[in-house]
């Protein structure tokens, strides 16, 4: 486990509120709206989760993927534009996928940070690298920020 940051520019982002083991047809949507945009993704696809407060099976997803250009879009669509997506810190799971799911990672960094009494968000992000054909995911939980007492 390390300290590292994550930082994307000309980002589409969709967002889906759905259970957690539909994780991945978020990511089909996301392929359909690349090809109904038009432009070409130039980076690994990655995710965010933040889980429901009522329902531990369920999360807010927000699917990301980072293209070529900058785009115009309509107030209304179903997709965002984003300059730029950026982590300062967050702790990094290389290859997540070897736990169960991306929850049980999330849990094994959350219980490393609690050891070390470190603070962090409630949003996990996964990034999706292929791998010589194999998807591999890393995982990145951003650090909470800290206030200032004075």
């Amino acid at each position: 486990m390390e300290v590292s940051s994550l930082q994307f520019d000309s980002v589409l982002v969709y967002r889906k509120h759905d259970l957690k083991e539909n994780w991945q047809e978020g990511l089909h949507d996301l392929e359909e709206i690349e090809l109904n945009q038009e432009v070409y993704k130039n980076g690994p696809v990655f995710f965010s989760c933040t889980d429901d407060a009522y329902d531990r099976d369920k999360g807010a997803f927000t699917y990301y993927l980072p293209i070529n250009q900058p785009v115009g879009v309509r107030e209304d669509a179903e997709i965002q534009y984003l300059e730029q997506v950026q982590i300062d810190k967050a702790l990094t799971l290389r290859q997540a996928d070897q736990e169960t799911n991306f929850s049980a990672a999330y849990e094994k960094v959350k219980k490393y940070a609690e050891r070390e009494n470190i603070a962090l968000s409630d949003t996990y992000y996964c990034v999706m690298l292929d791998v010589y054909g194999e998807i591999m995911i890393d995982l990145y939980v951003p650090l909470a920020e800290r206030s200032e007492v004075s």
